[in-house]
């Protein structure tokens, strides 16, 4: 099969404004919104408090109601977060969470009482993802230190209708 390239929009941003991370949160919205006007096949967004997190600081919940809904509007497919030492994976809606904070520092215990779905994936532990993007495929691996498994989904992008050719507006 032929290489498919994916158009991705890449849009580098560290709020130095806001005080809150509700403020900061609100930053991020045009940004988002820059990136879906550029018809990016996977739209993919990193910051470091999360919405959805069952570590010791868990869930950032002024966060996820700013940005939970954007999320939705615009075709967000992965977010990637840190802030808790551990791995949580969990699909909300469309959009699929990632903390990723088991990098090397020490570890912080997960608590599923703290709002885990029954399908989330989570461990304690030091591990990378890898996420590799093919056209409209999307494969997410998280793996563990000693190189086993500990995570693996795929993603397709949604089919995008273009009504105008039907003679739609």
């Amino acid at each position: 099969l032929p290489a498919r390239v994916a158009r991705l929009a890449t849009i580098h941003f560290q709020p130095k404004d806001g005080k809150t991370s509700m403020e900061k949160a609100q930053l991020f919205a045009p940004l988002i919104e820059e990136a879906a006007k550029q018809k990016a096949q996977h739209i993919f967004v990193f910051f470091h408090v999360p919405p959805y997190s069952i570590g010791l600081h868990g869930s950032d919940l002024e966060v996820r109601h700013i940005l939970s809904p954007i999320f939705k509007k615009y075709g967000v497919r992965l977010v990637f977060n840190g802030h808790d030492h551990n791995y949580y994976h969990t699909e909300r809606g469309s959009v699929n969470y990632i903390v990723t904070g088991g990098g090397g520092a020490p570890l912080y215990p997960c608590d599923p009482d703290k709002g885990a779905l029954e399908s989330d994936t989570y461990e304690s532990v030091h591990h990378i993802v890898v996420c590799e993007v093919t056209g409209d495929l999307v494969a997410v691996t998280a793996i563990r230190m000693d190189g086993s498994q500990l995570d693996r989904f795929s993603l397709h992008s949604p089919v995008k209708v273009d009504n105008t050719a039907a003679g739609k507006k």
